[in-house]
């Protein structure tokens, strides 16, 4: 066993300062043998928790402490550069009551103390003292400064102060030694602050310590720890005067213990004493039990007797009666809930739901808790899973050992207000959001450490494109061949992927958690840590993360706090802000809880791809399998969710061909026809799965929860042993082995695509809420739909096209005319919004709109300026409103800008005067107008400039674009428009059309061959295009800003903090394309436009089509020939027509064009 243990050690939780991994530490102290190791992260107890937990996993001691900061006055003293100069105490737990003061004293430093650090002072200490063991910190402390600064007189009065505090057998003195090897500077000190401390221990009797100030495992772990500071000061290694520098003594690793004993050879007490204070270390956090809020119950009832009658008032009120089906799902369900002692948890979910509804915010949960009766019954989920026929079981069964997530969805906009109403009805001190930690991602790991080694942008630029998302560096580097060269082959690239494979995945940032708060019955520093939220934040959050607090996340290693999952959802939003406008304006409630899901026209509409808007449904890739699949009802919307989705998608053309062909349907076994005739013999649904094994072999639905998660788990041995025991069990329920093991593989196949039917389902129905309110109430919905994603401006182009699409017109911003939202002016108008002008805030549109309505409208630019607030009106403001166009009414935007600052001044004077009294010579008596001003003569501009402001402002251009026409004339031999590109479509062939904006021409570092990256625009977005040197030498000379193209090529997404790009494979000019093929209705006839093009077959199949769908519509072909001359075929059929059978008709066509 050691005798030696390391009390001073900074993990990757002091962000940014440190670069031990737990486990990594885990690793070192039971290769040195270690009892015991402590964490004293800087200011912090991020990490305690996983340290506690991992430690004592391994058999070691964990010892959990804090480095604390100290004010140089008081803690609260927030002064200009005198308050910011603090120092350093080493804080350690030695039992559970120094473990609840050491949360309480860092809370404080926190939410009290904070000014550039979390910062205590003695008299804060005095009160959170005892349990704790004081170190009197490393060379930052105030005992070694003055030590090593010759002030022997102040180290032992500030000493003595500490000893006061903690007392003398709690307080020792810090020694630490460092600069063995360079014998430099800090050496001496070292040395220095050694002798002297010997002798002020002597002369107090308080004894010594040695320590190390760990901040990384490895001693050649020193650059990257380097480099991680850089990081953290935003310099580069290049800098000799960088900020903050530990390279030069590189001796702050986890020394060996026979380094140590080496180094204090002549002090081998102050080593004893670590062992000593390892000995006197006792804690014990408890773990594992979830612990639930107090909630208040009416007086003489039980929590049992209360949930039962809530949940028996619910049913009746949604039903009428309670059924024997509905009395026994629901004796089930309120048997495990109380068993498992989660009363509660359903009581205080059921008030948080029943109060957002009455304040009339939309909310919707997620997840398996939709499988349960008494969540319906109680208003906590919107799907009756007896309508569903989803199985309780996969949420809560008695085999199920942690507590289930019950996830609220909540209109984004008011989520906050929710929160509040936790807060007021939990307490502030009981109730808080919680933290969340970024970590050092592979290609963000090698983009950081190339900046601090000062290499040019494109070149860890380059290595990180070649790293696939979500893949570690190492990963990358066994399967990807050129990253794997680079290494091999370049000494600055393998240097730059050493030195990123060592910060790689340490804790980058703290942040709040997306959804995460929790709630205590005590408060909350009786179990956790707090702090404000960072960049500024206002709010508190906990320091532990939902690993440390969560059960479900965890399991028994996190403390069981209970968590809410409280996410903001702006399509709710969406939803929340039609309906008002709907009643607003044509005064009729619309509860989007009860609307009827069987109407033809929403699925008629989704059938035809119509999804924009649409929660879960938008997107090409989407549309594609809507227009396939034609849902008719409310169980084809959840699977087509479950199936878009990366896995589940493989499952796509199976479903589609059984669904169009009932012949094609196949059973595993025809037992399980019942189960799966709604996905056409396709197990799309995990509670299939467990449905399926509960029918073949017999097991509870929890049992078959057991092997639904083996599945999930890929583990070879542990489906062996499952395989097995589901052969035997079919084989006892009647089942032959072979019939038996037919069935196991058609689960193992199927069942790790699974999706959760609850969860679908949920999301299923706001689909349809949202589908719903497009189809029947157009104007409101896509109002709303605007407000909703006004700052989101890639999506207003999408939005604006499909208004255009439902006949409704979107009239740009105006000065006169516009409201601070995006307004309805009529029943087939809607008014751009003042807000959504990027660049000027809320704020200044309320005071503009504000005074128009007070005053009536805008005369002139100079009227404008002198009747807005000065206040809220900026040069930034103002200079984007006229780009944009908003002032258009006013004047020509180039006179605009140019007088823009000199009236704004001239504006701002005359309100200033006039405020304190004073009139202006020409003012007119009788009015708060000046005459107006004139603006100067300036030329117009190009065109392009406009559409560039208005595409940056407002993320769509009104302004009469040159290229539209062209642009719209291509659409139908594409496949996307450049704003359809997402994510989801990574790694698909598409074709798109758009205009080059910029080009980029760059040099491979292989070969020194021209390639270039260029910007492509449309009227929906902007997406950039990789040309690499073989495509980009075959079209160079048509590659340049302000030219049509047609891209053939591959999405990619490189980066995942990054929008998707194309991979080039072909390029087109529009001149290349042709003629293309058209369909137009004039009056009660067809007409279709074939260019030359057009191949044999292509025509066959519109024959065939045409044939196949008779009708009331006659058509006509207009052939056009290779000179662009016409002719008129009338053809003996009549069709019928609508939407649909354009797109059918066009598809064929185009589809064989883009093939040539």
């Amino acid at each position: 066993m050691s005798k030696f243990v390391h009390l001073h050690v900074h993990t990757e939780y002091s962000l940014l300062d440190g670069l031990c991994k737990i486990d990594e530490l885990v690793k070192k102290a039971q290769e040195y043998k270690m009892p015991a190791v402590a964490l004293t992260d800087h200011g912090v107890m991020y990490g305690a928790i996983p340290f506690y937990n991992k430690m004592r996993s391994a058999g070691i001691k964990p010892i959990i402490g804090c480095e604390i900061y100290l004010a140089p006055r008081g803690y609260q003293d927030k002064e200009g550069a005198r308050d910011r100069n603090y120092s350093h105490l080493t804080l350690l737990c030695e039992n559970n009551e120094g473990y609840q003061n050491l949360i309480k004293l860092v809370t404080r430093t926190h939410l009290e103390g904070y000014y550039y650090k979390p910062r205590a002072d003695y008299h804060l200490l005095s009160q959170y003292s005892k349990g704790l063991i004081c170190l009197t910190g490393c060379r930052k402390g105030l005992v070694s400064q003055n030590l090593i600064s010759d002030k022997y007189e102040k180290a032992k009065r500030e000493l003595l102060k500490l000893a006061a505090i903690f007392g003398k057998d709690n307080t020792f003195i810090e020694i630490q030694i460092f600069g063995v090897k360079a014998k430099d500077q800090n050496y001496r000190d070292s040395l220095k602050l050694k002798s002297e401390a010997i002798k002020l221990s002597k002369e107090t009797g308080i004894g010594l310590v040695a320590t190390n100030d760990v901040h990384y495992v490895e001693a050649e772990d020193a650059q990257a720890q380097e480099i991680l500071l850089c990081i953290q000061t935003k310099e580069t290694i290049n800098n000799p005067k960088r900020k903050m520098s530990m390279i030069n003594t590189p001796d702050f690793y986890f020394r060996s213990p026979k380094e140590m004993a080496d180094l204090f050879a002549d002090v081998p007490q102050a080593l004893a004493n670590t062992i000593n204070i390892a000995e006197r270390c006792h804690l014990e956090i408890k773990t594992g039990k979830p612990i639930f809020p107090k909630f208040s119950i009416p007086s003489g009832k039980s929590d049992r007797a209360y949930l039962r009658e809530l949940t028996e008032q619910g049913l009746i009120q949604k039903f009428g009666k309670i059924t024997p089906q509905m009395a026994k799902k629901v004796n089930y369900e309120l048997g495990i809930i109380d068993e498992k002692g989660y009363n509660t948890y359903f009581l205080i979910c059921w008030d948080l739901a029943k109060w957002t509804r009455s304040q009339k915010i939309p909310i919707s949960t997620r997840g398996s808790v939709t499988a349960s009766l008494v969540a319906y019954a109680l208003d906590i989920t919107n799907i009756n899973p007896l309508e569903h026929n989803l199985p309780f079981d996969r949420f809560l069964n008695p085999e199920r050992p942690s507590l289930p997530d019950i996830d609220f969805d909540i209109a984004e906009d008011k989520r906050q207000r929710v929160i509040e109403y936790i807060y007021q009805k939990y307490g502030r001190d009981h109730a808080a959001q919680i933290i969340t930690f970024g970590t050092m991602e592979a290609r963000g790991a090698i983009r950081d450490v190339g900046r601090v080694l000062d290499l040019p942008y494109s070149v860890p630029d380059r290595i990180a494109k070649l790293i696939p998302p979500e893949s570690s560096i190492q990963q990358a580097m066994d399967s990807v061949l050129e990253l794997k060269e680079e290494y091999e082959t370049d000494p600055e690239i393998h240097q730059l992927i050493d030195i990123a494979q060592k910060i790689e995945g340490v804790a980058r940032h703290a942040s709040v958690h997306a959804c995460g708060l929790i709630i205590t019955p005590e408060p909350l520093v009786n179990y956790v840590p707090l702090q404000k939220e960072p960049k500024g934040g206002k709010g508190v959050i906990t320091q532990y993360d939902m690993y440390a607090l969560d059960i479900n996340a965890v399991g028994k290693s996190a403390l069981g706090l209970l968590k809410l999952d409280l996410l903001g959802l702006r399509n709710l939003t969406t939803l929340r802000r039609a309906t008002q406008l709907i009643e607003k304006r044509q005064g009729k409630s619309i509860d989007i809880y009860s609307l009827p899901q069987d109407k033809k026209e929403v699925y008629r509409m989704l059938s035809a791809g119509h999804s924009t808007g649409v929660f879960q449904l938008e997107g090409a890739g989407m549309r594609r399998l809507l227009k396939d699949m034609k849902p008719q009802n409310f169980i084809d919307l959840a699977t087509a969710i479950a199936l878009f989705r990366p896995g589940p998608m493989d499952l796509i053309p199976n479903y589609l061909a059984a669904r169009k062909n009932p012949s094609l349907i196949k059973y595993p076994h025809p037992d399980l026809k019942e189960i799966l005739e709604e996905t056409y013999g396709v197990l799309i649904f995990q509670e299939q799965c467990m449905t399926v094994v509960t029918k073949m072999a017999g097991y509870s639905l929890g049992r078959a929860d057991v092997l639904r998660r083996a599945i999930g788990k890929k583990s070879k041995k542990l489906m062996a042993e499952e395989k097995k025991n589901f052969i035997k069990a079919a084989q006892e329920q009647g089942y032959t082995a072979s019939e038996a093991k037919k069935v196991f593989s058609y689960i193992e196949t199927f069942a790790r695509y699974g999706f959760n039917k609850s969860h679908t389902a949920a999301y299923a129905l706001i689909a349809y809420q949202t589908a719903y309110l497009k189809c029947f109430y157009p104007v409101e919905f896509m109002t709303a739909l605007f407000i909703s994603e006004q700052n989101h401006t890639e999506k207003i182009p999408l939005i604006v096209d499909e208004c255009r699409r439902l006949g409704l017109n979107v009239l740009p911003p105006s000065i006169n005319y516009s409201q601070v939202d995006f307004s309805i002016e009529d029943n087939s108008t809607i008014r751009f919004g003042l807000s959504a002008v990027k660049n000027v805030g809320r704020n200044v549109v309320e005071k503009i709109v504000e005074e128009r309505e007070k005053n009536g409208p805008f005369k002139s630019f100079s009227d404008l300026v002198h009747r807005t607030d000065y206040r809220a009106l900026n040069r930034r403001a103002m200079e984007s409103l006229i780009k944009a166009g908003v002032c258009d009414d006013l004047g020509s935007r180039p006179a605009m800008l140019k007088v823009c600052s000199q009236f704004l001044k001239m504006g701002s004077e005359y309100q200033k005067k006039k405020q304190n009294g004073q009139r202006g010579l020409f003012e007119r008596s009788n009015t708060n107008l000046l005459a107006p001003v004139k603006l100067p003569q300036i030329p117009d501009l190009d065109p392009a400039t406009y559409l560039s402001w208005e595409r940056e402002l407002l993320g769509f251009t009104f302004s009469k674009d040159p290229f539209e026409e062209k642009l719209a004339c291509l659409a139908n031999y594409l496949t996307h428009q450049i704003g359809e590109i997402t994510p989801q479509e990574l790694n698909r062939q598409v074709v798109i059309a758009g205009v080059i904006i910029k080009v980029r021409r760059i040099l491979t570092k292989k070969g020194n061959k021209e390639m270039a990256i260029i910007t492509l625009r449309d009227k929906t977005g902007t997406i950039e295009a990789v040309i690499f040197p073989t495509i980009f030498s075959r079209y160079s000379s048509i590659i340049r800003e302000n030219q049509l193209l047609i891209i053939h090529g591959r999405v990619d997404q490189p980066d995942q903090n990054r929008e998707p790009s194309i991979i080039v494979q072909k390029i087109k000019e529009e001149k290349e394309i042709g003629p293309i093929p058209t369909v137009n209705l004039r009056d009660n006839s067809i007409e279709i436009s074939v260019p030359r093009a057009i191949k044999r077959q292509a025509l066959l199949n519109l024959k065939e089509l045409l044939e196949n769908c008779p009708g009331a519509y006659s058509v006509s072909l207009i052939l056009i020939n290779g000179h662009g001359r016409k002719s008129k075929i009338q053809l003996p059929h009549k069709i019928k027509f609508d939407e649909e059978m354009k797109n059918k008709i066009l598809n064929l066509l185009t589809k064989d064009i883009a093939e040539t």
